[in-house]
């Protein structure tokens, strides 16, 4: 072989060994390249939630595959700037320039380079940059920087996502005398700028979804503690009746958790005989017309004892308008039901005490005449024939002012004397009589608290009251028992008075009488302080015993309370507010002798009542006085009008026709200033000085009255017209 042919060979040996060598290249350039693609799609994936860590490592691993500087930008929400995100330089000595360059906000507009790839949305490929004409790629006065790196060769490509730009990727060539880019090189820049855009786009749907839903996690939170620090009840059941949600007020008004709960059908918390569609409206539960529900309902709490709820529910319909659930605001009303009851008690007392009130005072005006007569009748007759009757007939009348009495007591118009009282030493001093009250079948146990603080109450009222309980105790008690009577002090706070009409907050001294008895049901104790009302034979009893204790405790300022189940015995607790300090009573005056009570004056009698008016007259004319009566006041006025001599006392009912007592008073004062007067009522002086507003210098005669008393208290006005003034 010659030399030439040995030249071409070697030539065309060394031409096939150049050409695999290029191969090798191409082929190990797209693998790398497919390793990069791979990585940077392996990256984004792995770093959501790093996005602009993913893209510094893309950028770092485009610049040393294909060299030598590579940055990345993202294009503002308005669409005019572009900010760096990822930059990386093979050369160190061009890092601070480039930095430079990539650390500022590009204005879109005012970038050649950027305004062809943002705006026109195409490849910017430059695969030869002449020297010197790197510093015309950028803005003004970005150039000095620009002309430190020597660029040769430039691709820049947009970054698409969803049609739109929203960057650029751009590599760029600073190596003096390095290959051009190449249209492979073009390619892969697209291909990854390409996969950069949906990189980016998903992170920010994923940031912006992770927002959304952390703030719906917090809206949640937000709304999971108002629903759970509600202080009324929240809960929803479906169209079956089972509770799917429900708060923890709701839970805890009866007596479980949310967790107890949530799962389980209504009936499971109902009271007996409450309807289990009737918790939250039943129309919709039942397949019915759609609607808002507002009702009450009675639960059953976990310690067995009911809860009445006021409910309103609304219903929650799905798109396709069918129930999902009931949604309903449950409120607990036990207490205020309780209240409403005990108002209605209350109330219903305080009109029947108002008629029992009134009938006492009708009554107190025929026995003021049964007596009075009776009197008269009994002092003329002696001890002859008639006389043992009539002392009979004073007696019943007596019986029946005792009657009127308790009435009076019942409907807080007694006439009281309070003072301060140690309730243990009147309990003590009772005990011989009540021991003789009870039978030898019962066992009377006492129990008294040291150091309790004084009551003030009427003590003669007091007294009625503890005999009164252990009376009814002891008729509750047939076949014997034990009859218990205890003292102590008690706390009545604030949450006790919100449950309890009338109560005040304080401390009370409370006596407590317990038996053994049989007992009452609800139904009769709804009335026992009824008067009348009694569950006694007919003869044993005449109903007016509790009502009496009923009356005192009120009108002292206390109040009572009963406890009872058939079978089980009864206890009752009176109340009664505790003083400051105890005190020794101060003892009562003694009763001065009685002077004849006789006179001359005139006195003007004014009694709507026909029969007691004229025994009114007849008691004062048979002592002296000159009487003129009157039936109304109009009729007093015209006499008083009429008379020339001189008028000194009125003696007048409180309430009658045409105009009250007190008016009359004044009316007639207008025209004899020195006037006296002396009311009469059936009431106390308390009550109708409260309500009738006696004047001051006024005397007070309650009825019943005697003729003694009547004729003293007239007489005692004229000798001392200040002293009886009527008690406020």
């Amino acid at each position: 072989m010659s030399d030439v042919e040995v030249g071409v060979a070697l030539a065309a040996g060394a031409a096939a060994v150049a050409e695999l060598a290029r191969e090798r290249e191409q082929r190990r350039r797209g693998e790398a390249r497919a390793r990069l693609l791979a990585e940077f799609s392996a990256a984004v994936n792995a770093k959501v939630e790093d996005l602009e860590g993913a893209l510094q490592l893309t950028a770092q691993r485009v610049a040393e595959e294909i060299g030598d500087i590579c940055a990345i930008w993202l294009l503002s929400q308005d669409g005019v700037w572009l900010d760096n995100v990822a930059l990386h330089t093979t050369d160190p000595g061009q890092r601070e320039a480039a930095q430079a360059i990539t650390g500022r906000r590009r204005h879109v507009d005012r970038e050649p380079i950027a305004t062809a790839v943002v705006r026109e949305g195409v490849t910017l490929f430059l695969p030869q940059i002449a020297p010197g004409a790197t510093s015309q790629l950028v803005a003004p006065e970005l150039r000095g920087q620009a002309d430190l790196i020597p660029v040769t060769s430039l691709i820049s490509a947009a970054l698409p996502a969803r049609g739109e730009v929203i960057g650029t990727l751009t590599i760029v060539r600073s190596t003096p005398g390095a290959l051009a880019y190449t249209q492979a090189d073009r390619v892969f820049l697209e291909e990854l700028a390409a996969r950069a855009g949906v990189a980016v786009d998903n992170a920010r749907l994923y940031r912006r979804a992770q927002k959304t839903a952390g703030a719906l996690r917090l809206s949640e939170a937000r709304l999971r503690a108002m629903f759970d620090s509600a202080s009324v009840g929240i809960a929803a059941r479906d169209p079956a009746g089972v509770l799917v949600e429900c708060n923890r007020a709701y839970a805890a008004m009866l007596g479980y958790t949310p967790e107890n709960l949530i799962g389980t059908p209504v009936s499971a918390v109902s009271a007996a005989g409450a309807s289990e569609l009737g918790e939250f409206g039943g129309a919709d539960a039942a397949g019915g017309a759609p609607g808002d529900a507002d009702c009450e309902y009675t639960y059953r709490r976990r310690d067995g004892s009911d809860l009445h709820a006021r409910i309103t529910a609304s219903p929650v319909r799905g798109e396709d308008g069918r129930l999902l659930y009931r949604l309903g605001l449950v409120e607990d009303v036990t207490d205020r039901r309780r209240l409403a009851e005990q108002l209605r008690q209350a109330q219903k007392m305080e009109a029947v005490g108002q008629l029992a009130g009134g009938i006492a005072h009708d009554f107190n005006n025929l026995l003021t005449v049964i007596s009075g007569y009776g009197q008269m009748a009994k002092k003329r007759i002696g001890v002859g024939p008639g006389g043992e009757e009539l002392t009979e007939v004073l007696h019943a009348a007596e019986r029946a002012s005792q009657l009127t009495g308790q009435l009076l007591a019942f409907s807080r118009r007694q006439r009281l004397t309070p003072v301060l009282l140690d309730l243990n030493e009147v309990v003590k001093a009772l005990v011989p009589m009540l021991r003789r009250l009870i039978r030898e079948d019962i066992e009377l146990a006492m129990l008294a608290q040291p150091g309790l603080p004084a009551v003030l109450a009427d003590r003669g009222q007091l007294e009625q009251v503890i005999v009164n309980l252990a009376v009814n105790a002891r008729d509750a008690m047939p076949t014997g028992g034990t009859l218990t009577i205890e003292t102590q002090t008690i706390e009545l706070d604030a949450a006790y008075a919100r449950t309890h009409a009338g109560v005040t907050p304080g401390r009370y001294a409370c006596l407590t009488v317990t038996d053994t008895g049989t007992g009452m049901t609800p139904q009769v104790m709804t009335r026992i302080f009824e008067p009348f009302f009694t569950t006694k034979d007919v003869g044993h009893g005449t109903g007016l015993g509790l009502a009496t204790v009923y009356g005192i405790a009120a009108q002292s300022g206390g109040r009572v309370e009963v406890y009872s189940e058939p079978g089980l015995g009864t206890t009752f607790k009176v109340a009664l507010p505790a003083q400051p300090a105890a005190a020794e009573p101060t003892p009562s005056p003694g009763t001065p002798a009685p002077k004849p009570a006789r006179g001359t004056e005139t006195v003007l009698l004014c009694e709507d009542d026909e029969q007691l008016r004229q025994l009114t007259e007849r008691i004062l004319t048979t002592r002296g006085y000159t009487v003129l009566p009157a039936a109304r006041p109009t009729e007093a006025l015209a006499l008083a009008a009429a008379r020339r001599g001189a008028i000194d006392v009125l003696v007048s009912d409180v309430i009658m026709p045409d105009m009250p007592g007190p008016e009359l008073a004044e009316r007639l004062r207008a025209l004899l200033p020195t006037l006296r007067v002396i009311f009469m009522s059936g009431y106390t002086a308390e009550t109708v000085g409260a309500q009738a507003n006696l004047p001051q210098g006024s005397a007070f005669l309650p009825k019943p009255f005697t003729a003694a008393a009547l004729a003293a208290g007239v007489r005692d006005l004229l000798d001392h017209p200040t002293h009886n003034t009527p008690t406020r």
